[in-house]
């Protein structure tokens, strides 16, 4: 049996996560409660990012990606306390915006936290759920 973590299932998986972002942050998203509205987006962002990592290098052990996307998502986070005019006309741009942000807020590094960790999560039921069958388990919990 094809090991669980491929390239392409990280790729699927991270434009599910896009998908999933942008349909939170859509104005024509059924009204959400306010800690669903407010938190969702960051926390898809930092799932994101670590199944990107996951796309870079599928076949490494998930903690350098850990590091690597949780690294990532708190300096980028981090940029957004160095306002200079140069960098604030790139965040005036969407797609950039959508990258960089705009403004610090520390609950963000907790988002992209647990986004992370989700991903950890998925990916670690994903091979628990392929090794299972491999093994000729039919049911699975």
């Amino acid at each position: 049996m094809r090991h669980h973590r491929t390239r392409r299932w990280f790729v699927a998986m991270a434009a599910l996560a896009v998908a999933a972002g942008l349909i939170s942050r859509s104005p024509v998203q059924p009204h959400l409660p306010f800690f669903t509205a407010a938190y969702t987006g960051d926390t898809l962002w930092g799932l994101l990012i670590y199944l990107l990592a996951g796309a870079c290098c599928p076949h490494r052990s998930p903690w350098p990606r850990v590091a690597a996307a949780t690294a990532f998502a708190f300096a980028i986070e981090l940029t957004q306390l160095y306002q200079a005019p140069w960098i604030n006309e790139l965040r005036s741009h969407r797609l950039a915006a959508m990258v960089l942000g705009h403004t610090f807020v520390w609950t963000d590094l907790v988002c992209y936290s647990v986004g992370i960790g989700v991903g950890l999560a998925l990916e670690r039921w994903g091979l628990a759920r392929a090794k299972a069958l491999q093994a000729g388990i039919s049911e699975y919990r």
